[in-house]
């Protein structure tokens, strides 16, 4: 038997200071709060970075970033990674090593529209760009994709209202 990864024990010696992020450490865009946290390992290094959602004062959600060097136990932050004109949260950020990219896929449901951005190696955590719209015409929240035996399989869910979010995927 293994130990949970959610055990206690596994960090009694925890140095990690909580939070690691507060909307008081976003300095390029006065922040209300921070929300929806997504952790990323940049490709052949032991660089983590942390997307988020940041909302200002005129309630506009950005993507905000922070980067770790030590394996998650400080952070700093980077800057606001991804901005529309439009609120964005729930930032689902991936690497795919065919094209050698990484993506990302922000809830957008404000636009009613699912984004794909995506970002070079080299720009990597910024330089992000549309790379393709891949659905339209409806409220879509909170999705993500998984790949599995080579297909790609895209979830969203559709509800607007909050009494029916738990109703489907």
């Amino acid at each position: 038997n293994y130990p949970s990864p959610f055990s206690s024990s596994l960090c009694k010696n925890n140095k990690i200071s909580n939070p690691i992020i507060h909307s008081d450490h976003i300095n390029d865009i006065p922040s209300m709060f921070v929300a929806d946290p997504f952790i990323i390992q940049k490709d052949s290094t032991k660089e983590l970075y942390i997307f988020f959602e940041a909302l200002d004062y005129a309630f506009r959600g950005f993507i905000g970033v922070a980067v770790s060097f030590d394996n998650g136990f400080t952070w700093k932050y980077l800057g606001a990674a991804l901005e529309e004109t439009f609120h964005l949260s729930f930032p689902y950020v991936f690497y795919d090593i065919l094209s050698k990219k990484y993506y990302m896929i922000p809830e957008s449901h404000r636009s009613k529209s699912i984004r794909l951005y995506e970002a070079d190696e080299e720009n990597f955590p910024f330089g992000w760009k549309l790379g393709k719209v891949l659905l339209e015409d409806n409220f879509y929240q909170d999705s993500g994709v998984v790949q599995y035996h080579d297909v790609w399989y895209l979830f969203t869910t559709t509800t607007i209202q909050p009494s029916d979010w738990r109703i489907e995927l």
